[in-house]
C-alpha cells in the first residue's frame, strides 16, 4: 500500500486535494477521523491527496500561507482545499478549541496571488459550513471557484460518504459540479429535511461577490426524491416489522 504523497510530490499535478483535518480530542480518542476513510478512497481513485493535521490556529495559518509557494499550478490545474472539523455558521473549531471565523480565513488567504485563488474550490466538511461562502467576499479579485459545504448540521459518516462521492463524480468522472452536488444531497437526505421542504443539504456557491445561495426549485426533482425516500422508509419499516415478528 502506498502512503499519502508528500506535498512536494503534488507539485504541478492537477487536480489535487489538500486535506486539512482538525477534529475534537474526543473524536481522535474514539477514532472519528474522516481522512482515514476518505483519504483511502481518494488514493484508490488516483486523486493526489495531501493530509495536513491541524492542532491550532497558528499552525493552520502557517500551513495555508505556505501553500501557494509549494503547489505550482499548471494552466488546467484545480486545487480542492478540504476542511474537516467541527463548526457552525460563523466558522470552524480546531482541535485546540480555538475558533477560526470566516473573516479569519479571509485574512489568512488574502495574501494568496490571484492566479492561485481562482483555481481553488473550498470544501468544508463541517456543520453549517456553507457560511464559508463569505470568505473573501468583496476583498478578492478574482476569487476562488466554488465553496462546497452543507447548510445544516451533519454527521461524520454522512459527510465523509457524501464528499467521497463528490470527488469521484466531479474529479474522476468529470461530471459538472452541480450534478455531483445533487448526488451528495441524495446521500445525505433525511426524513426531517423532506418534511421541512429542504432537498439540498449541500450546495456549491460560486466564489464571486455577486454569488447568492440558490436552492433546488424543480418540483419534479422534489417529488422524485420524496417518493424515493418514502419507498426506502416503507422497506425499512417492513423489515423492522419482520424482525419483531421473528423474535416471538
Amino acid at each position: 500500500m502506498q502512503n499519502a504523497p508528500s506535498i512536494k510530490q503534488l507539485v504541478g499535478v492537477p487536480p489535487t486535494v489538500v486535506y486539512f483535518e482538525s477534529p475534537h480530542p474526543q473524536d481522535v480518542q474514539e477514532g472519528r477521523m474522516e481522512y482515514h476513510s476518505v483519504g483511502s478512497m481518494l488514493r484508490l481513485m488516483n486523486i493526489p491527496c495531501y493530509p495536513v493535521a491541524i492542532a491550532g490556529k497558528a499552525q493552520l495559518k502557517a500551513k495555508l500561507q505556505e501553500l501557494p509557494s509549494v503547489v505550482q499550478l499548471k494552466a488546467s490545474s484545480q486545487v480542492f482545499l478540504h476542511f474537516s472539523s467541527h463548526g457552525n455558521k460563523q466558522g470552524i473549531e480546531l482541535y485546540s478549541g480555538e475558533f477560526v471565523s470566516w473573516d479569519d480565513f479571509t485574512d489568512i488567504l488574502s495574501t494568496w496571488p490571484p492566479e492561485f485563488k481562482n483555481k481553488l474550490t473550498l470544501c468544508f466538511s463541517t456543520c453549517e459550513g456553507l457560511g464559508s461562502q463569505l470568505i473573501g467576499k468583496g476583498k478578492w479579485n478574482p476569487q476562488y471557484r466554488y465553496t462546497v459545504a452543507p447548510y445544516r448540521k451533519v454527521e461524520w459518516g454522512e459527510s465523509a460518504v457524501a464528499f467521497a462521492v463528490f470527488y469521484y463524480l466531479h474529479v474522476v468522472r468529470g461530471i459538472v459540479i452541480e450534478s455531483a452536488i445533487d448526488t451528495m444531497n441524495l446521500i445525505a437526505l433525511r426524513e426531517s429535511d423532506i418534511n421541512e421542504g429542504q432537498y439540498d443539504v449541500y450546495a456549491c456557491i460560486p466564489g464571486t461577490v455577486q454569488a447568492t445561495v440558490t436552492r433546488l426549485k424543480n418540483p419534479t426533482v422534489h417529488a422524485g426524491l420524496a417518493k424515493l425516500f418514502e419507498m426506502i422508509t416503507d422497506a425499512k419499516n417492513s423489515y423492522d416489522r419482520g424482525q419483531r415478528g421473528s423474535s416471538h
